[in-house]
């Protein structure tokens, strides 16, 4: 047969989910020349059948606790020009890019690809991180698997190409917290047998940081940061200290946590002075500095983080490549859809609070509603209609009303509109929701009766009138 330009290979131990994701790399396979190689782990009689109608080949092999070597054995069966392995329990939303790339023949370019991995904390999808993972590799240069757990590619064959394909991947979410405790327990056991042979080997630190973290032991996490941090002290290089922001982050967090918040205040001003430490890094610190500060009750501080925090994103926005090379555990975290908006909100309250709504009109699209009831900075809805209700009417405002109305947030957002008392905010407030373009005069006024139930019928009357008078002048 001729040489297929891609392998595909997973190891599947007989779970259902394997199916759903063969299913979606079906048209990857129809379009580029490829071969499916599936490494049986565990599988029972009936699943090969199943597996068979997929697979070029199925590779017995009996689980030795080392992910490594059971990918190898993918990778020594392969016969095309590069390799990609996906895990079983991740299905692609989409593969068009890696297509394009192999496709188009960009691939003879490069040495090595990712495609972005969505990890979900729970089964509804609400809860999730994107990651890049490097799954693709040329086959050449004695190119391996290493590492008994969270193994990668040797030697890591460059350039890399970034493709965004994204395939969600539930290996993080769990029915019971005893599953996710057997998890975290079984690959400390694996990290620790790692760390014993591989001391300079920063990455297992890190997973191993990692996985303390899972369970909530930041005791542990804290003790294994700073052994790291003691352990890497003398060495500067691209690696080394690329992986050092873990362990400072890793380390602040856990202190947090405990409640030791000057203790993370001084590990915060520590990292800070080291000037080994990546930017991606510096903007992880920044999110636990605005953390530990804001309980302190230190606004200023927190402000001060949370600018220097914008203007690395507003670097690196459009420059994932970048970012991707300065990637560590807990720093990859600095830019997740949480932390901006909880950043992104506060921001937008100092501005408001100094009666300056640039700040409102910079950011307030960039806001994720999706995760908005647990991500934004609590005094954000008051400061909003605060601003509403005694600033000048302004587009801006409008534009957030229209918004908001039709977000889950919108009971927050009237519960705050039925504190204002004065007749002038609810004159302003009127003049707003009267210009919205998406919700009807009647509409508003039955949002006014209903959340201001209970309160002054004059009141309302008084709203809805200067809501009228506005409408009629628009």
């Amino acid at each position: 047969m001729k040489k297929p330009v891609l392998t595909i290979s997973l190891l599947c131990c007989g779970r259902e989910e394997v199916i759903k994701c063969l299913d979606s790399m079906e048209n990857l396979r129809k379009r580029v020349p490829s071969e499916l190689i599936i490494v049986d782990t565990g599988c029972s009689e009936e699943m090969r059948e199943r597996l068979s109608g997929y697979a070029d080949k199925i590779i017995p092999f009996t689980w030795c606790s080392d992910f490594a070597a059971a990918r190898n054995a993918g990778l020594k069966a392969a016969r095309g020009e590069w390799f990609m392995f996906v895990d079983d329990d991740e299905y692609f939303m989409d593969t068009e890019e890696i297509e394009k790339f192999f496709l188009s023949g960009e691939y003879r370019n490069y040495g090595s690809a990712n495609y972005y991995v969505r990890n979900f904390a729970d089964y509804e999808e609400k809860v999730y991180a994107d990651s890049w993972v490097t799954r693709l590799t040329v086959i050449e240069h004695g190119v391996h698997f290493e590492g008994i757990i969270h193994e990668l590619f040797e030697p890591r064959i460059g350039p890399l190409k970034l493709l965004p394909s994204v395939a969600k991947h539930f290996g993080y979410a769990f029915k019971t917290m005893e599953d996710s405790r057997k998890h975290s327990e079984r690959n400390i056991t694996l990290l620790k047998k790692a760390l014993k042979e591989q001391r300079k080997n920063t990455r297992i630190w890190q997973h191993l940081a990692q996985e303390y973290y899972a369970l909530k032991e930041y005791e542990k996490l804290a003790e294994l940061c700073r052994e790291a941090l003691a352990e890497f002290e003398g060495q500067n290089d691209g690696d080394t200290n690329r992986d050092r922001g873990c362990f400072y982050c890793g380390l602040i967090d856990a202190k947090i946590r405990m409640k030791e918040y000057k203790e993370a205040i001084k590990e915060y001003e520590r990292a800070l002075t080291d000037r080994r430490n990546t930017d991606f890094c510096t903007a992880r610190l920044m999110v636990l500095g605005a953390d530990v500060f804001h309980r302190l009750g230190d606004e200023t501080r927190v402000e001060e983080c949370c600018r220097r925090y914008l203007k690395l994103w507003h670097h690196y926005e459009n420059r994932p490549d970048e970012l991707f090379r300065q990637e560590a555990v807990f720093v990859k975290n600095a830019f997740y859809v949480f932390y901006k908006n909880w950043i992104y909100s506060y921001v937008i309250c100092a501005d408001l609070e100094r009666g300056n709504t640039a700040s409102l009109g910079k950011y307030f699209d960039k806001l994720d509603w999706k995760v908005a009831r647990t991500s934004l900075a609590e005094n954000f809805m008051p400061c909003l209609v605060t601003a509403m209700s005694q600033l000048p009417c302004e587009k801006i405002f409008v534009h957030a009303a229209d918004v908001l109305i039709n977000q889950p947030e919108t009971g927050s957002f009237l519960e705050e509109i039925k504190k204002i008392e004065d007749a002038d905010g609810l004159h302003k407030l009127g003049k707003i929701f009267a210009k919205t373009e998406i919700t009807s005069f009647d509409y508003y006024c039955s949002l006014v009766e209903e959340y201001l139930a209970g309160a002054s019928w004059k009141r309302v009357t008084v709203l809805k009138a200067v809501s009228q008078e506005s409408a009629d002048s628009v």
